[in-house]
């Protein structure tokens, strides 16, 4: 017979996790290219589905970091937390180009002068 100190139970957990994390990733890089398909909100569903499918796989990870799958489902999905943490704190800069705490760039507000007709 074969006697593991693992409950299968946890074992098919930290599958699960990595399954999450990964799967996650891949419906919404999906959801996120049939814009066409689905409508101009579709980048924003898509950024939504992928952080919830990554915060349940930091979870399931964490439940499950004994299990190498577990513990590998953690940071793998940490880092793509980080990763679109950085994303939401660059969004600004990338929308506009410049930050949203950095001053208006000046404008010609003085009239210029047109040039008189010569006589």
């Amino acid at each position: 017979m074969n006697i593991t100190s693992e409950h299968p139970k946890e074992h098919n957990l930290g599958k699960l996790a990595l399954a999450v994390c990964l799967g996650g990733t891949l419906l919404a890089v999906a959801i996120g290219l049939a814009e066409p398909l689905i409508g101009k909100d579709a980048p924003i569903w898509a950024f939504l589905l992928f952080v919830a499918f990554q915060v349940a796989a930091l979870v399931l990870g964490i439940i499950t970091r004994a299990q190498p799958l577990g513990r590998a489902s953690a940071i793998v999905s940490a880092i793509f937390l980080l990763i679109a943490l950085a994303i939401v704190a660059m969004w600004p800069v990338m929308r506009t180009g410049r930050s949203s705490g950095a001053p208006e760039p000046p404008t010609d507000t003085v009239p210029r002068e047109t040039e008189a007709p010569k006589k």
